[in-house]
């Protein structure tokens, strides 16, 4: 066992300095977990951050933790001695989730930021280009503008190192019936 009491853990990051953090978006909180002693237990629970409005995609680019809520990207001056963040900027507003509020974010090695976004429904038609998509930016938040369409829920999504290829995985229609 790592860590538990975690108010339903839901994504995970390390830290340039190699502290796992992860969101809750339930509580509202990120949470960092060191394990100082290298014993394979996280030596405390630390809240970095709270009052977040459904906090879950993490990620770090250049030393800066990005922190991807219900309805904004914000970065953050990371202090790995402290274990602390620090509001940088507010990147750029997201449109209100639903069903699926869930935001990922991740980084090519070039430094293009990807942030996909649920669906607000299980079957519907949405009514802003962004959800049910992936968007991409540069890691400033600059002209942040759709990237694919047609995602229901891709709820995670990765780069491949080698190729810069982007993966994600989808979390199609759910059936609901006899």
């Amino acid at each position: 066992l790592f860590a538990q009491a975690l108010d339903n853990a839901r994504d995970l990051e390390f830290s340039p300095g190699g502290t796992l953090l992860l969101t809750t978006p339930a509580s509202g909180k990120v949470f960092a977990l060191p394990d100082r002693d290298s014993n394979g237990s996280a030596d405390e629970n630390k809240t970095i951050l709270s009052g977040l409005n459904k906090p879950h995609g993490l990620a770090f680019h250049d030393n800066k933790l990005f922190v991807v809520e219900e309805t904004k990207v914000v970065r953050y001056n990371w202090d790995e001695e402290n274990l602390k963040a620090g509001e940088d900027k507010k990147l750029f507003d997201l449109p209100k989730g639903g069903r699926h509020f869930t935001r990922t974010i991740e980084f090519k090695n070039d430094g293009q930021m990807f942030i996909s976004l649920g669906s607000t429904c299980d079957v519907c038609y949405e009514k802003h280009e962004w959800i049910a998509a992936i968007i991409v930016s540069d890691s400033d938040g600059n002209s942040p503008r759709l990237f694919a369409s047609g995602l229901r829920n891709a709820v995670f999504i990765t780069t491949r190192p080698e190729t810069g290829e982007l993966w994600g995985t989808e979390m199609g229609r759910d059936f609901l019936g006899d």
